[in-house]
């Protein structure tokens, strides 16, 4: 709808966590998201998508979230899902969490190369372009490490389609980096 030179829509975002089983760990949660959007804006927005969060707290597990979208007053709606584990750190044996996405900007000219600094969340789309790049990140936990702090641990990545491989990464060590305390993730 159009109002004072602004798109306006009122989303409506309701989404539930469920257990292996399919049985509901947490209350439904959600919340209206009013938008009011300069005309310059709204393209810009249709292309990138909006992002949510939500904060929950979640015992080791295999869990899958489940999201729904619709605009009031409007017959447009939406859904996703996604599976998730949240590894058992207690034990402390290693473990790794969930891949997270990226891809960079395409490259501009002949033999460019993208810019790792312009990277872009690739979580939800999971669309990739030929001329782009991809980035995953993961968390290491619980690596056994000796004295000077080293740990033995090295990653490899493979792309996979239909059970078929296509690429594969030489074996790396992880670099096992922190920053006042916390741990960063592999890229």
């Amino acid at each position: 709808q159009e109002a004072e030179g602004r798109h306006r829509a009122v989303i409506e975002i309701v989404g539930g966590m469920y257990d292996a089983a399919g049985k509901p760990v947490r209350e439904v949660f959600g919340k209206p998201v009013v938008l009011r959007v300069a005309p310059g804006d709204q393209e810009r927005m249709v292309r990138s998508g909006l992002q949510y969060q939500e904060l929950l707290p979640l015992a080791p597990g295999r869990y899958e979230v489940r999201l729904v979208a619709y605009e009031r007053g409007m017959d447009l709606r939406g859904g996703a899902r996604q599976w998730l584990e949240v590894p058992d750190l207690s034990a402390g044996t290693l473990a790794v969490s969930s891949l997270f996405l990226s891809t960079s900007a395409p490259a501009v000219g002949e033999n460019a190369a993208p810019a790792e600094e312009g990277l872009r969340d690739a979580q939800a789309q999971r669309r990739f372009k030929a001329d782009q790049s991809l980035y995953f990140q993961i968390y290491v936990y619980n690596p056994t490490r000796d004295d000077q702090r080293r740990a033995d641990v090295v990653l490899q990545a493979q792309l996979r389609s239909g059970g078929a491989l296509v690429a594969a990464s030489p074996p790396q060590p992880v670099a096992l980096q922190e920053k006042d305390g916390v741990l960063l993730p592999e890229t």
